[in-house]
């Protein structure tokens, strides 16, 4: 058996960065290598795209950058289809998240942003 398979849900990650709300200007905090999971979830009832990362913080991310909620999660990644694409999230929501030594991993809730210009008539 070949080890090379396809998996249509793939995705190589080329950038992963958080930055406050409304703090954009400032240089964003990269969280590429402490990405242990990700996934997306759309529905045709909805139009936004959801999603939850799990994040292995074993070097004090939490207390060198606090998620809080109201982050921008930015992410760069090469499809399946090896097209390059860049999304914006909102973090919403944040769970298992312990500051200090005993901190192992966190979850991370986001939902993709949409542009209010999207939306004006």
């Amino acid at each position: 058996m070949s080890d090379d398979t396809f998996d249509v849900g793939f995705c190589d990650i080329q950038l992963a960065t958080l930055n406050r709300y409304g703090e954009l200007k400032k240089p964003a905090f990269d969280i590429s290598d402490y990405i242990s999971e990700i996934s997306f979830t759309e529905s045709i009832d909805s139009p936004l795209l959801f999603g939850e990362m799990t994040l292995l913080d074993s070097s004090g991310l939490i207390d060198n950058f606090p998620i809080l909620g109201e982050e921008i999660f930015t992410l760069r990644y090469v499809d399946f289809f090896e097209n390059e694409i860049t999304q914006q999230f909102l973090i919403y929501s944040l769970s298992d998240a312990v500051p200090g030594d005993q901190q192992n991993y966190m979850s991370v809730s986001y939902t993709h942003l949409t542009l209010p210009t999207i939306y004006s008539v």
